[in-house]
């Protein structure tokens, strides 16, 4: 994350008076789906430009990083990329869920600011919008399920189960996973998706266990305890 930052920092430093710091804006998730990722990330982001920030900055300028938390909601998420640019910010790291780093490229595609998310795996944030200030460097959708399947067709799976929740992430990955599965001819013996905030899976787990699937693929993050119990290969 230091590297992504000085890259970032990097562009702009030479553009204006080398006493102002570098602004660089960050939407992150701190309560919603999107947190157990986010907030690991967010923290690398901090420890990064505070590294820098310790040895001098970037061609001596600072980096100063404008902080908000979108809650994974897209419906505000384009809001607050325009409010950071309003701010300053010249370069905006992304670090919420897929649809809403998808809304905030409405606004920096617009306002030709660059934007990078180190973590979204949606294939579509790159395909939607022909938006050439925009950078993906977190493991596609596309990418995961093909290595997935591959590991499947190695151990001649034929049938397997599909676990996921019900938030935006879970059911994206979920569409991921299920078109490649039906691709390459493996039966879904059942599908189950587990509700946000939920405790255990066990009510799930007992459904998938009762069709004796080949394996079970989890489109899903974080696990809730009971899922991956029992006898299963897991992809």
């Amino acid at each position: 994350m230091k590297k992504l930052l000085a890259v970032a920092a990097a562009v702009f430093a030479a553009s204006t008076f080398a006493q102002e710091p570098i602004r660089i804006g960050v939407i992150t998730d701190r309560v919603g789906v999107s947190k157990p990722y986010s907030e690991p990330c967010t923290e690398g982001t901090l420890f990064g430009a505070a590294e820098i920030n310790r040895k001098g900055g970037v061609l001596g300028r600072k980096i100063e990083l404008l902080v908000e938390d979108d809650q994974s909601r897209p419906d505000i998420s384009a809001a607050l990329a325009r409010k950071l640019i309003d701010q300053g910010a010249v370069f905006i790291l992304s670090m919420s869920l897929t649809p809403a780093t998808q809304q905030q490229q409405t606004v920096t595609m617009d306002a030709k600011t660059p934007q990078m998310t180190p973590m979204n795996s949606g294939d579509t944030l790159t395909t939607q919008l022909p938006n050439p200030y925009f950078w993906q460097t977190g493991p596609l959708g596309s990418i995961q399920i093909a290595t997935l399947l591959a590991h499947a067709r190695a151990q001649n799976l034929k049938r397997v189960a599909l676990i996921s929740d019900n938030s935006d992430l879970g059911q994206l990955l979920a569409r991921f996973f299920r078109a490649g599965l039906e691709k390459s001819g493996i039966q879904i013996v059942t599908e189950e998706v587990v509700p946000r905030g939920a405790t255990t899976a066990e009510p799930q787990m007992q459904k998938i266990r009762a069709v004796n699937p080949d394996a079970m693929f989890m489109a899903r993050l974080p696990v809730p305890p009971s899922v991956g119990e029992g006898p299963f290969t897991k992809a």
